[in-house]
């Protein structure tokens, strides 16, 4: 009796480690779509109108680099790029504007820096730094490096310029600090709500942290991104923020804000969503743990938690540019391995 196996292990002898790439994009798309529809809900039509230009841009450039299979349906992951990019735009900075800045992104990312699922240069943090260099006014700080530590606290800050806090967050600090924070002596200040929740920011991926980390539960979940890269970068960010605070001088080392640093300037959304492109990964957990490394000095330097419009970014900019040295570690550390 002949055994068909086509109905049972189509894939076999492989098995899959983590979701394909098709239900990956498809996984992204919802979630991405999650966002929109809140910023729907808070009546954000202008940073939606930004996301549908900044689309359709992208989609314009995979038409110019023949990566659309179909000029009349798009390869998703063409949709996804030029949403990403919407994302880290400011609500402001003009419609026609998106679209022209996230076609030369995508274009230049895709079409000159490399072809689909080999390019170094990630085409969100490449359009992103264009517009912020182009137009920079609309990047501006919300609050600076010098008002912090003239304030000497981040809350203080933005107190100063303006910063308020949702009608909830004094509430829900007060709960969480007496049921259970207290008693592992800590407390949480007022305002972290508030950035968790709806941090005020003119861009879309700053705002809505909470939905970020709930999709990130979600792509962890069923394996859907690389952790190393992810993982690392947050880790050492973190650490470096503790550390080296920008009010080092008046509460000296060790004391730095980590959540304010991973809850503001796009740093969650960029470590789940922008950071995991899989044309700019190294190859190996070793290339992609230097990756997230050298990821989170950059942002480090360039970033720092002052809830900067186009830090993360830039940072990711600076890391790509060192991944084609990586890979060529990586590839002479194989053919030693294959030599022994």
């Amino acid at each position: 009796m002949r055994y068909n196996i086509s109905n049972q292990h189509p894939t076999a002898p492989f098995i899959y480690g983590s979701i394909r790439a098709s239900y990956q994009d498809n996984l992204l798309l919802v979630l991405l779509t999650l966002q929109i529809i809140v910023m729907g809900l808070m009546h954000d039509f202008s940073g939606i109108m930004v996301l549908v230009c900044a689309a359709l841009g992208a989609y314009a450039a995979g038409i110019l680099t023949n990566e659309s299979d179909n000029k009349y349906r798009p390869n998703p992951q063409i949709l996804i790029a030029g949403l990403l990019t919407g994302f880290f735009l400011p609500n402001d900075i003009g419609f026609l504007f998106s679209f022209i800045i996230a076609c030369i992104g995508y274009f230049l990312s895709r079409g000159i820096f490399g072809g689909k699922g080999g390019s170094w240069i990630n085409p969100v943090a490449l359009a992103v730094c264009i517009a912020s260099i182009c137009k920079p006014d609309c990047f501006s700080h919300l609050i600076t490096t010098e008002q912090i530590a003239q304030s000497g606290s981040v809350f203080n800050a933005f107190t100063a310029a303006g910063f308020s806090h949702i009608s909830a967050d004094q509430s829900v600090t007060s709960m969480l600090n007496t049921s259970f924070l207290h008693r592992a002596g800590v407390t949480l200040p007022q305002g972290y709500i508030t950035m968790l929740i709806s941090f005020p920011s003119k861009i879309p991926a700053f705002r809505y942290n909470i939905i970020t980390l709930a999709s990130s539960v979600l792509i962890l979940s069923i394996k859907g991104i690389q952790k190393t890269l992810v993982f690392t970068f947050l880790g050492v960010y973190g650490a470096l923020i503790w550390f080296f605070p920008i009010t080092q001088g008046i509460h000296g080392y060790a004391q730095g804000d980590i959540l304010y640093a991973w809850l503001t300037g796009g740093t969650f959304f960029a470590a789940f969503f922008i950071i995991t492109d899989t044309g700019t990964l190294p190859r190996s957990n070793t290339g992609r743990f230097v990756s997230g490394l050298l990821l989170a000095v950059f942002a480090f330097f360039v970033a720092r938690p002052t809830a900067s419009q186009a830090g993360i970014p830039f940072a990711i900019l600076s890391a790509n540019c060192l991944t084609p040295l990586i890979e060529q570690v990586e590839t002479l550390c194989y053919k030693k391995m294959r030599a022994l």
